[in-house]
């Protein structure tokens, strides 16, 4: 029989046995060597009539290393992270193929933001784009076509290009917030130096800013003040120095701009209805037209070769609004006659300062808009654009070149310089960098549906290139489009989904894109006919005034939509309604948008009436989502809204 026992080192503690006649003897434990005596052989006697019991005593483990703890902690933190994250994987596994980078191509097109400005000799541009962090304003070279990134906009900030002056040395630009009225500040550029030489706080945003000298330049603020101010290089220090006066002072719901270079002592704007004059030095502010009241005045520009004013005005007896050309020309009595050139509706009308009563104009067919060309000889007179759309122009490089922002088809707008004496269209700055690898270019198709009262309603189509044999599409019905290209619409299009609009100039409701409500109706019942249809799949989509659209079409057909995005609304749909399909409201505003506590009081009520909502706030946006990370965010969402409920 053997003696099992344990080393008496506590360090050692070696498993030993030995024969039971060692008992009592001495030995060495062949491991330390520690001399012990080994113990006697104490077997136990049973006892008649009582069970032995057997304890098991756990075995006592040494304490885990650091190491052993850390790994542990980590393989909780990724069974954590798995547990939360399967849900929105199993989604995503749902969506279509590629959707990923069909997101992130379309959504890295940044959108071109008001009109580009030229300098004087055609040699360089500014023009103002949404990027990454937000918007940014550029200069490119004309000649080489290498652009610069002058400046980016914080948070909610947008820019306002100024002319340069006449010796091209200064442009100015503004900045201002897109929530907060009466604040801004001006920017003095010094293309020669490359930088910004001076900046100052102005009440904005600026209705005029015109330049008198190639050191001064008047402003007209929106206070209604007419200042005047003096730029001089200091003799010591060589820093540009800045002087102002006040020219005048008027009721800021009276007068607007633009400022006017009659001369190059008097300025001319608007007061009461009516063009005014004020003379640099003298101050003395005198009427200069006596035309009716009906008329507004907008894009008002004077050219002193042509002899008076342009400007766009509507009709008064035109319940629709469209705006018309009018021209106030000089007549031989040394007064003023108003004209109208054309009897279509067109926007910006600027004169062609190279051509004396050649001008320029953006108007529309449809869903499309141009930039008509129109000389006195009717020799020159082009169209631009006439397959594409046009945002905005200037005339610039001395009135011989228009730049404008627009398409010559379906894609996304660019850049684009036309000459008019050689007549010659080139892309300065290219809507994308480099091509669509995955995503696809998807030109809307012109449709008709019948109005609940049997008028005609036309509407734009975006559909799949391809589809499965027998696979229905998810339907979106958005508001009246105003644009060809849309981050959302070309996204849900490449992805699967047919995206439908009314056509913004063809609406027989309303001429409003907000009171488009019935149109959207009547959109739905024609698109339910379709066999590729889903119409247990079917959404409404629209972004700020298109609310007001969406909420009476949702309140009154709450049923028949399985879900709503909406962007920077305005108008949000009843409780009554969005009770009736929970989980599916999806609301995404920027922190910073001007309709902010409505957008919150809203949510308020509905978590009080336990109605559930998806609503996305993004810190750093406006009303207007200007940084392309944002725009992207918010695709990405819309996507799972449509996609991964099937």
């Amino acid at each position: 029989m053997e003696i099992k026992f344990h080393c008496a080192s506590p360090e050692c503690r070696q498993r030993i046995a030995v024969d039971e006649s060692l008992s009592g003897q001495s030995f060495t434990c062949p491991r330390c060597g520690l001399q012990q005596v080994i113990p006697a052989c104490s077997t136990p006697t049973p006892t008649a009539g009582r069970r032995l019991e057997r304890r098991h005593v756990p075995a006592t483990r040494p304490p885990k290393s650091f190491l052993a703890r850390l790994l542990t902690l980590a393989g909780l933190s990724l069974l954590a992270a798995l547990t939360l994250a399967i849900p929105h994987q199993l989604r995503a596994w749902r969506l279509p193929a590629g959707t990923a980078r069909v997101i992130d191509e379309i959504t890295a097109v940044g959108a071109f933001k008001a009109a580009p400005l030229a300098n004087h000799d055609g040699t360089s541009l500014w023009y103002v784009r949404d990027t990454e962090p937000g918007l940014a304003l550029f200069q490119v070279d004309l000649t080489t076509l290498v652009r610069t990134r002058i400046a980016v906009a914080v948070a909610d900030q947008k820019f306002a290009l100024h002319p340069c002056s006449p010796d091209n040395r200064f442009f100015l630009f503004e900045t201002r917030a897109q929530s907060t009225a009466d604040q801004g500040e001006l920017f003095i550029f010094d293309t020669s130096t490359g930088k910004v030489a001076d900046r100052f706080r102005v009440f904005g945003p600026l209705r005029g800013l015109i330049w008198t000298s190639a050191s001064d330049f008047a402003v007209f603020d929106d206070a209604g003040v007419i200042s005047l101010f003096t730029l001089n290089t200091g003799l010591k220090t060589g820093k540009l120095v800045r002087s102002s006066q006040t020219l005048a002072k008027f009721n800021r719901s009276l007068a607007k701009g633009p400022l006017l270079a009659l001369s190059g002592e008097s300025l001319a704007f608007v007061q009461s209805g009516q063009i005014n004059s004020i003379d640099l030095k003298t101050k003395v502010v005198e009427r200069v037209t006596d035309m009716p009241k009906d008329l507004s005045f907008d894009w008002l520009n004077y050219n002193a070769k042509s002899g008076g004013f342009l400007f766009c005005s509507p009709v008064q007896s035109d319940h629709r609004q469209f705006r018309y050309l009018h021209s106030v020309q000089a007549d031989d009595n040394g007064g003023w006659q108003l004209t109208r050139p054309l009897p279509e509706r067109v926007f910006n009308a600027q004169w062609l300062p190279s051509v004396p009563k050649a001008y320029a104009y953006v108007s529309s067919q449809t869903n499309r808009t141009y930039l008509a060309l129109r000389f006195p000889n009717t020799t020159g007179n082009t169209n631009l654009f006439e397959g594409g759309y046009v945002l905005s122009y200037s005339v610039g490089a001395g009135g011989t070149k228009v730049y404008a922002i627009a398409s010559v088809g379906s894609e996304p707008r660019g850049v684009w310089e036309y000459d008019l004496g050689a007549r010659n269209l080139r892309c300065v700055v290219p809507p994308t960098d480099q091509p669509f690898s995955k995503a696809k270019i998807i030109a809307p198709t012109r449709h008709h549906a019948r109005g609940t009262d049997g008028g005609d309603v036309p509407y734009f189509q975006l559909r799949p290139q391809t589809t499965a044999a027998g696979r229905k599409c998810p339907l979106i019905i958005g508001p009246a489009m105003q644009g060809h290209w849309s981050a959302e619409s070309q996204v849900l299009a490449n992805l699967g989904a047919i995206y439908c609009a009314p056509d913004r100039w063809g609406l027989y409701s309303s001429d409003f894109m907000a009171e488009s409500a019935d149109d959207m109706v009547a959109v739905l019942e024609d698109m339910l006919k379709s066999q590729e249809v889903d119409p247990s799949r079917v959404f409404l989509c629209g972004y700020s005034a298109g609310s007001v659209a969406i909420k009476r079409v949702f309140d009154a057909h709450p049923k028949r939509f399985k879900g709503v995005w909406v962007l920077s609304p305005v108008a949000f749909p009843s409780e009554e309604a969005l009770a009736l399909r929970p989980n599916r409201f999806s609301l995404h505003c920027g922190d910073l948008d001007s309709n902010r506590k409505s957008i919150d009081e809203f949510e308020q009520s509905a978590c009080k009436q336990r109605i559930p909502l998806q609503i996305e706030h993004y810190p750093n946006s406006g009303h207007i989502f200007e940084a392309t990370v944002d725009i992207r965010n918010r695709n990405r969402k819309l996507v799972e809204l449509i996609f991964s409920h099937p």
